[in-house]
């Protein structure tokens, strides 16, 4: 069975080009493409995905409200993102490599060479169909989008009955909340939180910053907080 690969940009000059590039690509795989979130999500809720590209910024719906919609309704795929320099240069490589086990497993600079991009989808497919493990979106790749288009709002968590806000200004975190915590004890306690429902609000707030850490420092010392616990117990 051939696997299914969604891309999704608004740049309708940029899926043209891949449309003429991908040729032999379309042979091997089912290579579908989106002008926006919501037409991603439609197309993936009918056929599903095994490897999304997505951008960030687009109309309707964006790469972050895609995801987290992903994330919510506990679709299973592996992610790349493809944005301009303007919005990866809010993130370092060296960051988004600490990452790639949250998620997402790999970024991508925009524009990019035909060449390149049929190398990273063939290579990417191939471990696909050598992998075993069917990566899902996660919370902690959900911040960092959010962080790299440089967000302002407040973004709230839910597990069970369990709600937690971090407040976001200009893609850092500032603060964070829930019932008996505040600032990085707040955060660190929300990111160890599984099967969670996200929400997005763009909002302004005045929050102060409480939160020193920055956000894939906080996401790592949670993650090993949590293989901690595991130890002991």
């Amino acid at each position: 069975m051939k696997g299914r690969i969604l891309i999704v940009d608004d740049d309708q000059n940029l899926i043209d080009s891949l449309r003429r590039e991908l040729k032999e690509e379309m042979e091997l795989y089912h290579i579908d493409f989106a002008k926006n979130g919501r037409e991603a999500l439609e197309k993936i809720n009918k056929d599903g995905a095994d490897l999304l590209i997505t951008d960030i910024r687009m109309p309707e719906m964006d790469g972050i409200s895609l995801l987290v919609e992903l994330m919510n309704s506990k679709k299973w795929m592996h992610v790349i993102v493809a944005s301009g320099e303007n919005t990866m240069r809010m993130m370092n490589l060296k960051s988004m490599e600490e990452l790639k086990d949250f998620g997402i497993v790999k970024y991508i600079y925009k524009p990019f060479l035909p060449s390149s991009f049929k190398k990273l989808l063939r290579e990417t497919m191939e471990k696909i169909e050598q992998s075993d493990t069917i990566r899902g979106i996660t919370l902690p790749s959900i911040l960092q989008m959010v962080e790299m288009d440089g967000v302002t709002g407040v973004i709230t968590v839910q597990k069970g009955k369990m709600e937690g806000r971090l407040f976001f200004r200009w893609g850092g975190l500032v603060d964070a909340q829930t019932e008996n915590l505040n600032g990085e004890k707040a955060a660190l306690d929300i990111l160890s939180w599984k099967d969670v429902k996200v929400s997005i609000e763009h909002i302004h707030h005045n929050r102060k910053k409480t939160i020193k850490l920055g956000l894939v420092s906080l996401i790592l010392k949670a993650s090993k907080e949590i293989d901690e616990k595991r130890k002991i117990s």
